[in-house]
């Protein structure tokens, strides 16, 4: 990849799918991309953009998120950000017209966004029949066209928008972000990683859990006598998840269940990325007496 940076070869990395898919909080997202961009950039030598989005459902923080990541990662000849996809989270199973109301209004302030800021970022859309359907080309195109409506008539909301909030997360996400990176070199170094070689940085992130790398060092903890984490923007797929797990565990102990798998072990397995589905069931094997490994 360095061998082709004259030739706009980028890595472009999906934050959501790696390490910051396990994380807490929002700001590490913006911490892991600055790793990932000195890995790749400053000891490799080769160009490199962050995309993410699938995650996130609060549209404020994500447009924060994406001027933040922007203005961090953007160099003289290219963005920063590739592409933002869209959020899938909150997407309705059933009743699926209705997801047309959630991909429109996050895409209406992205365009919004972009027409004042221009960070260069492009829009991934997603179909609403994400969630139940490999999507066919039909309804690519439907959401696509909806895209494109949209755009047309965005300028008539130019006068009307105040990005203060907005600005507020991005210059939050900035000092959280730099913080959180900041921290994994110093903690890498002094555990004797050579900070300088890539490999080894690499070596080291595939061998680490994923679940604890957050919790190492996140700047509410890292440098702390006490251990106890607190996300500064918890990710709304933990809060999900975390609604989930309390409305199953509720449910067993008023069926009479709740030590039923006292004694018991477990293995729980994920073959995604995303593990918030083995996330739930291990909370919940452990709530009702067992023990999930």
């Amino acid at each position: 990849m360095s061998a082709k940076k004259d030739d706009m070869f980028i890595v472009d990395t999906y934050l959501d799918d790696g390490i910051p898919g396990y994380c807490m909080d929002y700001a590490s997202f913006i911490g892991y991309a600055l790793l990932e961009k000195y890995i790749v950039t400053e000891l490799c030598g080769a160009r490199y953009v962050a995309s993410f989005g699938q995650l996130w459902s609060d549209s404020k923080m994500k447009m924060g998120a994406l001027l933040a990541l922007s203005d961090l990662l953007k160099t003289e000849d290219q963005p920063g950000v590739g592409y933002l996809y869209g959020n899938s989270i909150d997407h309705w199973k059933e009743h699926i017209a209705g997801n047309y109301g959630i991909t429109a209004s996050e895409y209406l302030m992205q365009i919004l966004v972009e027409r004042k800021y221009k960070t260069g970022a492009a829009i991934q859309t997603i179909p609403i029949t994400e969630q139940i359907a490999v999507p066919t080309v039909e309804v690519v195109e439907d959401i696509l066209a909806v895209c494109n409506r949209l755009e047309e008539r965005a300028h008539e909301w130019d006068c009307l928008m105040d990005f203060t909030e907005i600005e507020k997360y991005r210059d939050n996400f900035k000092r959280y972000g730099t913080q959180f990176f900041n921290n994994i070199l110093e903690g890498f170094s002094a555990a004797g990683i050579d900070i300088k070689d890539p490999l080894q940085i690499i070596w080291t992130l595939r061998k680490m859990d994923p679940l604890r790398f957050e919790l190492m060092f996140h700047p509410s903890t890292f440098d702390q006598t006490s251990n106890e984490f607190e996300p500064f923007y918890p990710s709304s797929i933990v809060k999900q998840s975390l609604d989930i797990r309390d409305a199953v565990i509720k449910q067993l102990c008023e069926c009479g269940d709740g030590h039923c798998l006292a004694g018991k072990k477990a293995v729980v397995v994920s073959a995604d990325s995303h593990r918030y589905g083995a996330f739930v069931v291990d909370n919940v094997i452990r709530a009702v007496g067992g023990r999930g490994d």
